[in-house]
């Protein structure tokens, strides 16, 4: 029966600290009294030629948006080409509570690229700056394509 046991806190331990699980780190990249926008460090990932990073917007207010609701936060997906400094919005959901809770107010998702450089010294450039020099250096750029 202790051999149960062992192997009951084996699995336990297993399921706990599995590599699947992996923790969000959000990094504050710009705030104001009304808002703050961050990005979740732990997420980052190549895909393909892209790096992909989560970005949330949280309001200290509730946001409207006219053809679906009220919200209090977002959280964006984009993908970053470092080399060439764009950026392309892959989707987003907006969320009734702060930090990405609550109900989905609405949601988009695109099945292409469409890059755009950010401006200069916007929350954008910020963003793809990070992302770049932040991307997992195990996983070197294949040269193919990212596939959504």
């Amino acid at each position: 029966m202790r051999w149960l046991a062992v192997l009951r806190g084996a699995v336990l331990g297993l399921a706990l600290y599995s590599p699947l699980t992996q923790a969000s780190d959000w990094k504050r990249l710009y705030t104001v009294p009304d808002r703050s926008v961050e990005m979740d460090l732990g997420g980052l990932r190549w895909e393909g030629e892209v790096v992909l990073a989560w970005v949330r917007f949280s309001y200290r207010t509730e946001q409207s948006d006219p053809a679906r609701g009220r919200y209090r936060s977002m959280l964006q997906l984009w993908a970053y080409q470092c080399g060439l400094g764009r950026h392309a919005l892959m989707r987003y959901a907006e969320y009734s509570g702060t930090d990405g809770a609550g109900q989905v107010v609405a949601s988009d998702a695109r099945s292409r690229y469409a890059w755009s450089y950010p401006a200069p010294d916007t929350i954008g450039a910020a963003a793809l700056k990070l992302a770049c020099s932040r991307a997992p250096m195990s996983a070197v750029p294949t040269g193919k394509a990212a596939a959504l």
